[in-house]
């Protein structure tokens, strides 16, 4: 098997040769690194070999940097995973709304970080969470622009169910296991979800679940089979 190819971005050297070794042997090669968006959008060629996944620190996650990602969103195909010095909100929405494929802070150990890679090159969404009240309430204010109006009414029990777990991070598999139905009819859901809710993925049906009070309850670890981060919406979720 061909290994996965991985485009660092972090304004630290030392941070992208330790991760070159580390992550020797688990099936990733870095085939590419940069100490900036600005750079890196010099770098890839969206006309050339692209890589698979591309792990982006955004050191200084101003304005220009957010613009600068979502152009790097729009031309290339490759999967993307923001790392984050610390817990940020309003740049979260941000990132979130240029369509990253996970978003994570930099308190996590390499064999988590290792399993985020995996999982987002199995089309996941991966956004580690530990979210008090407090912190619950300040994203609802923070999102209010990205919330859908439909009354939560309009939603079957089934519906409401999908949505506590994809609140949760749960995969598909771990939400079909909790529901005791197919992967298939966890699909249809949240299919159905996108459309009712008017949002583009299943994090921004996290993101509408958060804001209205929806509750997130504790994972078990069989389902989670990652250790816990801090972070935004989303805890960490397996997909075996």
């Amino acid at each position: 098997m061909n290994p996965v190819g991985l485009f660092l971005v972090d304004e630290n050297q030392l941070f992208r040769e330790g991760l070159k070794r580390l992550l020797a042997g688990t099936g990733f090669l870095v085939c590419g690194e940069a100490k900036s968006l600005k750079d890196a959008q010099q770098l890839l060629d969206p006309d050339g070999q692209m890589p698979d996944v591309i792990v982006i620190d955004l050191a200084v996650c101003d304005n220009d940097e957010v613009d600068r990602l979502r152009k790097l969103r729009t031309m290339l195909r490759s999967k993307i995973v923001v790392l984050a010095a610390e817990l940020d909100l309003r740049r979260f929405v941000d990132v979130v709304t240029v369509g990253v494929q996970g978003y994570i802070t930099k308190d996590i150990s390499f064999e988590t970080l290792v399993q985020v890679l995996r999982l987002a090159m199995q089309d996941d969404e991966i956004f580690s969470t530990c979210l008090s009240c407090g912190v619950t309430e300040r994203l609802s204010s923070i999102v209010h622009t990205y919330q859908s109006k439909i009354d939560a009414a309009a939603l079957s029990s089934r519906e409401k169910e999908v949505v506590r777990f994809l609140s949760d991070g749960r995969s598909n598999k771990a939400i079909a296991r909790a529901m005791a139905i197919n992967v298939a009819s966890v699909k249809i859901h949240v299919r159905d979800l996108l459309r009712k809710l008017n949002v583009k993925n299943r994090t921004q049906i996290a993101i509408w679940a958060v804001a209205h009070g929806y509750s997130v309850s504790e994972l078990e670890g069989d389902d989670i089979g990652l250790q816990p981060t801090v972070a935004p919406v989303r805890r960490l979720s397996a997909a075996e």
